[in-house]
């Protein structure tokens, strides 16, 4: 019968064990960081530029009666947002889709190319506005170079379009207030008018008790916006940034819609907590009308907080730090082997040494 194994001993498997656990990771790590670098460098498109004016140029005539989606707040969502887009694809006929803004976590490139291969192949032509969230990490710059103006205005038909950037959460900025005073005036001519911006500037009928932080800051500027909308006839404003849905009537039937379902996290406030989804505007020559279009996604916040948003910032660490990040890898992976050897030697050589100890004959 051979002796217990010393503590000396017992204390090197440990060790040893910790160790090929520790290269393992290194080593999946390693190869990991390479497949992703790999993948954003001759995978991933390249940025497009001037994305939206290529997207309005795509946009064809309506006829008559015409419908167009609204969304906001996919926020580098992976799999409620491809339900998302799931269901406008499965949309016949749609003029136009609007993401009203935080169409990425920050504003950082790779973050920008990646939503841009999420929706690239769409049907219907996709134009963006920006939210707070893209103009983070210099993103205002990054969307200006991918996405183009921040504000500006298209026609399509006897229909009028505005897209406003009040990104800064805090108001629409005097040069793009006149801007806009000036494209109302242009609107006038047309039938429809139509305005869309990122962050609210009140709250609607659904969420009375909504905390005002969350619109915009300037009161004056948001009663300016409401009056300059209220004097020019709009027929529709759609903002987003509310992570729900909610809805509001101003003076001579301007109507408020705020669709915030795209893919992000829910706010919990009303009965649409556990509803993502996105707008469907029909327009007919006598009326307009909107439908809320659910997406219903079982594990939604789990898969966005544990799965979706962990791996969109580790892939653009990876893409943006990958030189030294490699090399940190490599060392501390040559290290892990390096021990990891060394104990596997000591161990065998430990219990060579405990050979001698047996007892003859047992």
């Amino acid at each position: 019968m051979s002796k217990e194994r010393p503590a000396g001993s017992r204390l090197r498997s440990l060790f040893l064990t910790l160790s090929l656990i520790a290269t393992i990771v290194m080593a999946v790590a390693f190869v990991g960081a390479v497949a992703i670098k790999i993948h954003s460098a001759w995978i991933l498109p390249e940025a497009r530029t001037g994305w939206n004016a290529k997207n309005v140029a795509k946009i064809k005539k309506p006829g008559e009666s015409f419908s167009f989606a609204v969304m906001g707040d996919n926020k580098s969502s992976n799999r409620t947002f491809n339900l998302v887009k799931h269901s406008i694809q499965g949309q016949k006929d749609l003029l136009f889709t609007i993401d009203m803004g935080d169409l990425v976590f920050d504003g950082e490139p790779v973050k920008y190319r990646l939503f841009q291969n999420q929706v690239l192949g769409m049907k219907a032509p996709f134009i963006t506005a920006v939210g707070n969230h893209d103009i983070e990490a210099d993103g205002m710059k990054n969307y200006e170079t991918m996405f183009g103006p921040r504000y500006y205005s298209f026609t399509a038909g006897d229909n009028y379009f505005i897209v406003l950037d009040d990104s800064d959460c805090k108001s629409v900025d005097p040069a793009q207030m006149k801007w806009f005073e000036k494209e109302l005036q242009k609107s006038q001519s047309y039938g429809r008018r139509f305005v869309f911006l990122h962050v609210p500037p009140f709250r609607g009928l659904r969420n009375p008790t909504m905390p005002m932080e969350e619109f915009l800051s300037d009161r004056k500027n948001a009663d300016a916006i409401r009056h300059l909308c209220v004097q020019y006839t709009v027929n529709y404003v759609f903002g987003s940034h509310m992570h729900t849905f909610d809805y509001d009537l101003w003076p001579y039937d301007v109507h408020v819609v705020i669709t915030g379902g795209g893919g992000a996290e829910l706010w919990d406030v009303d009965r649409y907590r556990d509803m993502h989804h996105y707008i469907k505007v029909t327009v007919t020559p006598d009326r307009i009308d909107f439908e809320v279009i659910p997406i219903f996604s079982r594990w939604a916040k789990f898969f966005y907080m544990y799965v979706d948003e962990p791996w969109t910032y580790t892939y653009a660490y990876v893409t943006n730090n990958f030189a030294w990040l490699i090399a940190c890898l490599g060392v501390a992976l040559a290290g892990a082997v390096v021990l990891t050897v060394w104990l596997r030697k000591r161990l065998r050589g430990g219990r060579e040494d405990e050979l001698p100890d047996q007892i003859p004959g047992e």
